[in-house]
């Protein structure tokens, strides 16, 4: 009984923990918002915090260009620089790539492995 009483303080400290890096990744990028100067700053700010915030490799933020029907990377964030350059503004069709098929059909999509999912745009990971 002691063990399940100190498991389950342990679990909540964990949760509280996770919260508190929430919140002050939210503040963070509350002061990064009001100093940032446009809104590919504001958009890269909030990529950056996104994959911080999450422990990932990388993220992204795509917008559709109306005109072309392509996807864009607007924002991208990598643990590695050259990475995020080669990234950002690339263009795919509309549909292709797992976040193409998201835009798309406007689904959200969980993806554990992107790599492994079917709809996976190769062209971006040979880029990355």
């Amino acid at each position: 009984m002691v063990a399940a009483l100190f498991g389950q303080m342990a679990s909540a400290a964990l949760q509280e923990r996770a919260r508190s890096s929430e919140r002050q990744a939210l503040y963070e990028a509350s002061l990064a918002l009001l100093s940032a100067g446009g809104l590919d700053e504001v958009l890269q700010q909030i990529t950056d915090q996104a994959r911080t915030l999450h422990q990932a490799n990388g993220a992204t933020i795509a917008i559709i260009d109306d005109a072309t029907k392509e996807v864009v990377f607007r924002a991208v964030s990598s643990a590695d620089p050259e990475v995020a350059a080669r990234l950002h503004g690339m263009r795919l069709p509309l549909g292709t790539g797992v976040i193409g098929c998201a835009i798309e059909h406007q689904e959200p999509v969980l993806c554990n492995d992107a790599g492994k999912d079917p709809r996976f745009a190769a062209e971006v990971d040979k880029s990355s």
